[in-house]
């Protein structure tokens, strides 16, 4: 059994485990674990007990938003007092203390409370739990021979949740929800969350990669010699200016919770209460426009490198981005639409409870379903700057083809010869043709080099 008198629980989530070290407590008087065969010792626990139990009295006491925190403090008094912790006392009679104990907890999270009035309050409420030793555990665990009570949170499809704090040492019993779109407190319900995007335009931005010299030099490069070196350089610098997401945790959220759980929902969307019920809920958003990079195209889809290759000089490219470009996954489409926010969600563990911030959907209760999934829709798509890219790529081929005569390896055929004159008849009077002088020509497209059609 751990030190701190709780018991494991196997079917206990790994985002719920914590353990605590008797050496790193903010107080290490009153959090020392009491030996079972020592009867002094369980006196002197509860001893220590109500005095924590008073400064909790006393702490509440006038103050006109801790009326309700100050009451459940002089009820939990009123328990701790009248059974003094004897190490007889079976866990069934000592759930009114664990219950108790849980209600005054519940109270502080809903109170306004500066940030030093809040980490004092946790502190004393830590202290408690620590000081309830042996018989906490022991009560916890007959509390949860009932059906277990599991809280369920899922993220928007374009964002994460973010778990943070310990797991709350009464076995959370108070949820707090801010700003959900749908709470379902029921049993035995099933959620169907549906997050659908409607992307009235999709364009494409290729000024990240044409403002950047050295890609372009390394793409011109692969163009002129499609060498694994020069295909190794331009994923090189194209990983130098991709546009990576700073993902934190999933999306979804799976936690074990009090039988007695009660929650407080503030601000939500919809919230339904009647068990054995199927919800289908959607969320609807609508982005005006998503700029989607060439670069991050370029990079996340090797083969179009390859078709570029293949048809830059003499076909018609810019097909194949457009193609790419309606293959983009869903997720990746979301991530660039910075007309959404970040999309994340808190979930937040102390010990008051748990407090759930901005979630799509949460659900508490047991026997519950709950099924996450998205769908976008996509207007139409617009090259954007495309042009402008195949401008600057061209004119780089033109002067790096300017440079390097005879063109390399056949790649860029030479002009065709200019024909043999005509002989010049034997009887036809000879007439000096007088000297013409052309205009300087520093370098022309070849005729079989299209643009973007």
């Amino acid at each position: 059994m751990p030190p701190d008198g709780g018991s494991e629980d196997p079917d206990m989530p790994d985002c719920t485990q914590h353990e605590y070290d008797s050496d790193t407590g903010p107080d290490e008087r009153d959090w020392t674990p009491i030996p079972e065969e020592s009867g002094q010792e369980d006196d002197d626990s509860s001893d220590a007990m109500i005095v924590t139990v008073l400064a909790l009295r006393e702490m509440t006491a006038d103050e006109p938003g801790l009326r309700d925190a100050h009451s459940a403090a002089v009820r939990l008094g009123e328990h701790v007092f009248a059974r003094r912790l004897g190490t007889g006392q079976e866990a069934a009679d000592f759930l009114p203390v664990l219950s108790a104990a849980r209600k005054v907890a519940a109270e502080l999270d809903k109170a306004v409370l500066a940030s030093d009035d809040r980490e004092r309050f946790d502190l004393e409420i830590t202290r408690l739990a620590w000081q309830l030793g042996e018989k906490l555990g022991d009560a916890i665990e007959f509390d949860r021979r009932t059906v277990p009570i599991w809280l369920d949170v899922a993220s928007p499809a374009h964002g994460r949740i973010n778990v943070m704090g310990e797991r709350s040492r009464f076995a959370p019993n108070h949820v707090v929800t801010e700003t959900a779109t749908t709470v379902v407190t029921a049993n035995d319900c099933t959620l169907e969350a549906v997050d659908h995007y409607h992307l009235r335009r999709v364009s494409l931005d290729c000024e990240s990669l044409y403002s950047n010299g050295p890609a372009v030099k390394a793409f011109v490069a692969l163009l002129l010699d499609p060498s694994a070196r020069n295909r190794a350089e331009l994923r090189e610098r194209l990983s130098e200016i991709v546009h990576t997401a700073a993902e934190v945790g999933g999306q979804t959220h799976h936690q074990k919770l009090s039988p007695q759980a009660d929650t407080l929902a503030n601000q939500p969307d919809v919230v339904f209460l009647g068990d054995r019920s199927t919800i289908c809920s959607t969320t609807r958003y609508h982005v005006r426009e998503t700029i989607f990079p060439l670069a991050d195209l370029l990079y996340h889809q090797p083969a179009l490198i390859d078709d570029l290759v293949n048809e830059y000089l003499y076909g018609t490219p810019a097909r194949h981005i457009r193609s790419a470009l309606a293959d983009v996954e869903d997720a990746d489409l979301l991530h660039h639409s910075h007309e959404l926010d970040d999309g994340q969600v808190s979930v937040t563990r102390s010990a008051f409870g748990v407090r759930v911030g901005l979630a799509s959907a949460v659900m508490i209760g047991y026997g519950n379903r709950l099924v996450a999934r998205s769908a976008v829709d996509v207007g139409t798509t617009e090259d954007g700057n495309l042009s402008r890219f195949d401008e600057i790529i061209r004119m780089q081929i033109d002067a790096a083809l300017v440079a390097h005569r005879p063109r390399p390896h056949g790649r860029f055929p030479l002009a065709p010869p200019e024909p043999p004159p005509s002989p010049v008849p034997s009887d036809h009077p000879y007439v000096p043709e007088s000297p013409s002088v052309s205009p300087p020509n520093p370098g022309h497209r070849h005729p079989g080099i299209g643009g973007f059609h």
